[in-house]
């Protein structure tokens, strides 16, 4: 299998969301490259797994469904200490699966603005260049001016002890935190920030654990200055 037939196959497994995180890192980074084939072939997979969940049949749950599990729950609560915990119990479970819902919404939609800033026409992509020290660190910064949003794809970023990587993005020759960078066990991450507005460059400090405590990076690791 040549490499552009393996990428191909990781546009397939994302749609399906099955990518381990190290394909991931990979598609990313191959599509912030651009390459048109893997853009729309990501394009026909999402088209086609729409489609498939809009073919399915449509059920509607019974109207009276919900008040008879809320029945079911307030008379369990009026059966003494152990049906009020049941009750406690079930307004917990619904609480959870609410929970649930909204992370998975939540990452969906993060997971598609990401993809647009990588295959965004206008955007801006540069290597993370690590400084003096740090030469193990790998990344690469995508910025989308249109949107004023930005992908930091990371590599060997291993947190030491007690201490924590921070984003920042340099407005104006000022740096700007962006949070706190939360790498895998292996150091990776594709971290999505939003709300940039105009900006030069992107950077990555290491700081203490928590960020910086003086609103200014303290010891620079890597930076990708944004052309154009």
């Amino acid at each position: 299998m040549s490499d552009h037939e393996r990428f191909l196959d990781l546009c397939a497994a994302f749609t399906a969301g099955v990518l381990s995180p190290e394909e991931r890192r990979a598609l990313d980074e191959h599509l912030a490259q651009g390459c048109a084939e893997c853009e729309q072939a990501l394009a026909a997979f999402h088209e086609g797994a729409a489609a498939l969940a809009l073919s399915a049949p449509q059920e509607e749950p019974p109207a009276a469904l919900r008040d008879r599990v809320f029945a079911a729950i307030e008379a369990e609560g009026a059966r003494g200490p152990r049906g009020r915990l049941l009750a406690i119990a079930g307004w917990a479970a619904a609480a959870c699966l609410a929970v649930v819902v909204f992370l998975g919404w939540q990452r969906h939609r993060d997971e598609s603005e990401r993809l647009d800033v990588l295959q965004a026409a206008g955007a801006r992509s540069a290597s993370l260049a690590p400084q003096a020290d740090f030469g193990a660190l790998r990344g690469r910064a995508v910025y989308d001016p249109a949107s004023g949003r930005a992908v930091f794809l990371l590599e060997n970023y291993n947190r030491p002890a007690g201490r924590d990587y921070e984003l920042w993005a340099i407005r104006g020759g000022k740096p700007v935190s962006l949070g706190v960078a939360r790498t895998g066990g292996s150091g990776e991450a594709s971290i999505l920030v939003k709300d940039l507005g105009t900006v030069e460059a992107l950077a990555v400090s290491l700081e203490s654990e928590g960020g910086s405590k003086t609103g200014s990076p303290t010891t620079v690791v890597s930076v990708a200055a944004l052309a154009g």
